[in-house]
């Protein structure tokens, strides 16, 4: 596909942008200084960072308190230049158990509903802030994004419909 423009990773926990991305001008933010981001920062308070085309955080915003969610997209909404897109991919809690049930593997081992609603407890004992302290439905994301400020709001299920995808405008 490959983008053009400046691409904020937020939380990007040393993880490469996707594929689809390539082209885009990449900073990193994350709040763990152990990988080494462009900026070290909370998604809750992104500092004076500049100004960004795309905001793009995967399986971030989950680690935030509810109370912070609003805070951490108004943060997005306010470093995206006017037009600029904010994607925001987090675990689907729509219909997940907290069970210990294997549900799918991914590259760090199975993954069970506990995982999914309150984070991996194998990664959490190594790094808390691979904790959750949140979830989200579709239509719970797509609403904080609109009280957020955001507009033309979008939202898909990707991953085997275990993750939710959510866009919006500024």
């Amino acid at each position: 596909m490959g983008l053009r423009g400046n691409f904020l990773h937020v939380g990007f926990g040393g993880h490469p942008l996707p594929d689809w991305a390539e082209g885009a001008t990449e900073t990193t933010l994350d709040i763990d200084p152990t990988y080494d981001p462009d900026y070290v920062a909370s998604m809750v308070d992104m500092g004076e960072i500049g100004e960004y085309d795309i905001v793009y955080s995967a399986h971030c915003l989950e680690h935030v308190y509810a109370y912070e969610v609003k805070k951490a997209l108004r943060e997005m909404h306010r470093v995206l230049v006017d037009g600029g897109t904010n994607m925001v991919i987090v675990p689907a809690l729509d219909n997940v158990a907290p069970t210990t049930e294997t549900i799918y593997e991914c590259h760090c081992g199975p993954v069970n509903g506990l995982d999914i609603m309150y984070g991996m407890a194998s990664l959490i004992e190594e790094n808390p802030y691979m904790a959750h302290k949140t979830g989200f439905t579709m239509d719970s994301l797509k609403d904080e994004f609109k009280e957020a400020g955001f507009k033309n709001i979008t939202g898909v299920i990707v991953d085997e419909v275990h993750s939710i995808l959510v866009t919006g405008e500024k």
